[in-house]
């Protein structure tokens, strides 16, 4: 592992759980008294949610993180030593999530990206420098002075929060500031809010007998152990969601908005780094508070159900999108297709001429990154990786082609079609029982599972495209580390082999598996003067885009090969 991504993991080495999902609790009362509980994994599988619901006894609220660091700055949630607890209430947290949350999330940073009014001799200047290009090129074009990128509802809707008209502003201004904060996530409720973490401990008591569906639907707490409800609200901003207008158009990207990457939710939470610590690593009694189940590998389980999820959000995106363009007699906008196909290097020999088309040459494709994991995670459910997907996928290409940008009543169906068949592998996979034989199983499998598709795919002239070859790395970083241990924790115990770990190294060298990451506290002044006016993030981005533009789907090819070599 390079050696930045080890130093801000060491920082996450035995973090217990999701901030507000991790509660001062021991085993629960009922156990204490011998009452039975129901199992972990008993739940009832998620399917698709169309709208969530609001919960039966809570109203919303919008609390800053610092509600959730305690008094002072000190509290449940950012101490610089573990917990003690209560007696007989031993802690499933050690305190620690707020102090990883402000160090190395770039979360918290959601905000400072697009926020306009910071001077340039402040702080954090260089964080909104793009941001100040975009809203320059925005209101030229609308031909509104008054136009801010930070007060737009289309940039607050993933970059912050977007408050209710009554909102008081005072606490509107210190909120807003935090970006995406603990409540974006586990829910803007206050119920569950006051109820996790009382000063009663008979009313502490009581919440732990809850299960987690009771602690959502009454109390508004996000259920974000379930996979499928974790991913999708992971997707719903890295990906989109039309109906929560939380889109990325092709003005946005056009003005200076980075290209969203393919989105992987088990990688993207390593890489945050996590705040939390995963069921396998928890003692059985605070499992049975959580009803999480130890015996399953989360991060691999939420891989295999978030590629059914993404597959599945992506399409309902481009359902809405095509449904809103049909009605306004508009195109369907650009950035529903797949940016590459025109956004790359011209070369007069280069694989994209060479891969030919499914339809009318010069006519623009949709991505195909999203559908790429669901190979695996069909094989994981059924030993075959071949599916009816592609029939679905012969449809959408069909309807992308059939004239130019698109027929938008056939996109609408194709992807609401594949939408729905995601939607039900999502709640299969979810239902699967992903322990560690299985996984070391898939880890074995991948690479000849992909391999075999990345020869088919060749043969075809349907290469693997850069982003999709990315999932595949992810996958296997994910499903490997999980299973035979990952040398960004201090607590490291290598299990595996050096040879396959000199492979996925240079797999993450060659994909640019490593995403922007944030700065730490603790080194930005050194990094400011380094920088030279250059912001952090751009510094990743122009790496990764080096990578895609010298990417070659025989790089893919090449590793896999590697791979199996070093796996026999």
């Amino acid at each position: 592992m390079p050696e930045m991504l080890k130093r801000w993991r060491l920082a996450v080495a035995g973090v217990v759980c999701y901030v507000g999902v991790a509660v001062y609790c021991g085993a629960p009362a009922a156990a204490q008294k011998g009452e039975k509980l129901p199992a972990p994994g008993d739940e009832k599988p998620a399917g698709r949610i169309d709208k969530k619901k609001e919960p039966t006894e809570a109203k919303k609220v919008y609390t800053g993180v610092a509600s959730c660091y305690g008094a002072g700055g000190r509290g449940c949630h950012f101490n610089t030593e573990e917990l003690p607890g209560r007696p007989g209430l031993p802690p499933t947290h050690r305190g620690i999530e707020g102090n990883i949350f402000e160090e190395y999330d770039s979360h918290g940073l959601a905000y400072l990206a697009i926020n306009t009014d910071i001077q340039p001799k402040e702080k954090h200047y260089l964080k909104a420098q793009r941001a100040r290009q975009m809203e320059a090129i925005l209101q030229a074009a609308r031909g509104d002075k008054s136009y801010k990128v930070n007060k737009d509802p289309a940039c607050l809707a993933c970059h912050s929060i977007i408050f209710p008209a009554d909102h008081p502003q005072e606490d509107r201004d210190k909120t807003i500031s935090d970006g995406v904060s603990c409540v974006v996530c586990h829910g803007p409720y206050d119920a569950w809010i006051e109820m996790h973490a009382p000063i009663a401990v008979e009313k502490q008591r009581a919440w732990r007998k809850l299960s987690r569906e009771e602690k959502e639907a009454k109390y508004g707490m996000t259920d974000l152990w379930d996979p499928a409800k974790r991913a999708r609200l992971c997707a719903s901003c890295h990906i989109g969601n039309h109906e929560e207008k939380k889109v990325v158009t092709h003005e946005m990207y056009a003005a200076g908005h980075p290209p969203l990457p393919g989105f992987e939710p088990a990688a993207f939470s390593n890489q945050m780094p996590r705040h939390w610590r995963l069921p396998a690593e928890m003692p059985k009694a605070v499992q049975e508070v959580l009803r999480v189940d130890g015996s399953q590998r989360e991060q691999s389980r939420v891989l295999l159900v978030g590629a059914a999820v993404s597959l599945a959000e992506l399409m309902r995106l481009i359902e809405g999108e095509a449904k809103s363009a049909a009605a306004s007699s508009d195109g369907l906008d650009f950035a529903n297709f797949d940016c590459y196909a025109c956004h790359h290097d011209l070369r007069p020999q280069t694989w994209r001429r060479d891969r030919g088309y499914p339809g009318k040459p010069g006519r623009v494709p949709p991505r195909t990154w999203q559908t790429e994991l669901m190979r695996l995670a069909v094989y994981a459910s059924t030993k075959d990786a071949k599916s009816d997907m592609e029939t679905f996928l012969a449809s959408l290409d069909k309807a992308f082609y059939a004239k130019q940008y698109g027929d938008l009543p056939a996109i609408q169906k194709a992807a609401g079609d594949l939408a729905g068949w995601a939607d039900e592998w999502a709640a299969k996979l979810n239902a699967l029982k992903v322990d560690e034989p299985l996984v070391k199983e898939l880890v074995a499998r991948l690479p000849g599972i992909y391999a075999k598709e990345a020869a088919a795919r060749r043969k075809a002239k349907r290469y693997v495209d850069f982003d999709s070859a990315r999932q595949i790395g992810w996958a296997f970083e994910v499903m490997y580390n999980e299973v035979y241990g990952d040398p960004g924790y201090e607590n490291f115990v290598e299990k595996g082999s050096k040879a396959v770990r000199a492979v996925e190294q240079e797999m993450c060298s060659t994909l640019k598996l490593r995403l922007p990451r944030r700065i730490p506290k603790m080194e930005e002044e050194k990094a400011i003067k380094l920088l030279r006016g250059e912001s952090d993030y751009d510094i990743g981005l122009s790496r990764t885009l080096r990578r895609l533009s010298d990417y070659d789907p025989q790089d893919l090819e090449k590793l896999l090969a590697k791979l199996q070599a070093v796996m026999k």
